[in-house]
């Protein structure tokens, strides 16, 4: 999937031509056209305005896998399974196999090794398969935080916007003039 394909299920999904779509966001029916078929870039502040009123995270997610320097960023997960409550068992296991990574790393004998060159190539090897297990935790986290917003008309962008705060109170970040997110949103569909 892609950004330009999503957009196009979302307008579909609301039943409106490109045309009609296109008044909502600002663009004609040629425009709308050519981001469907990737012939145009589809402008952020459009991806943002059909999220807020329609809820589509997907969308959402799939403007940010086409962001190169967001590695951090999961793919909406099309093959899990829609219970949001199996979607949680398998976070609360990939959290498991984080934990049990985690203290293996820290039992591994590296605590005073500071770069690659202090590593043996098996030191090396085994680190990055343990942190690849750690990284798991970051799709499952997503996905059960989607899953549960697209259930019960939960706001991820609330949840986002509070952890933020709390990430700022609690003085593990310090960025002061940055923008913060926003948890007001108009939630009626276009």
């Amino acid at each position: 999937m892609c950004v330009a394909s999503e957009l196009k299920n979302v307008r579909e999904s609301l039943g409106m031509s490109q045309g009609e779509f296109g008044a909502i966001v600002g663009f004609g029916r040629t425009s709308i056209s050519n981001m469907e078929k990737k012939e145009k870039d589809i402008p952020d502040f459009v991806v943002e305005q059909v999220v807020k009123k329609t809820k589509s995270w997907k969308l959402a997610v799939e403007k940010c896998q086409e962001c190169r320097t967001n590695i951090f960023c999961a793919p909406y997960l099309d093959s899990a399974n829609d219970n949001p409550f199996s979607v949680l068992v398998k976070l609360k296991e990939e959290l498991s196999e984080a934990m049990d990574a985690v203290d293996e790393l820290m039992t591994m004998g590296i605590i005073n090794k500071r770069g690659r060159e202090d590593l043996s190539d098996r030191e090396f090897q085994k680190t990055g398969d343990l942190l690849e297990q750690v990284y798991d935790v970051g799709p499952a986290s997503q996905f059960t935080i989607l899953r549960f917003a697209e259930e019960y008309d939960l706001d991820p962008v609330r949840i986002r916007s509070r952890n933020k705060m709390k990430l700022e109170k609690n003085g593990a970040i310090k960025r002061k003039n940055s923008p913060a997110p926003t948890d007001e949103y108009n939630h009626s569909l276009i």
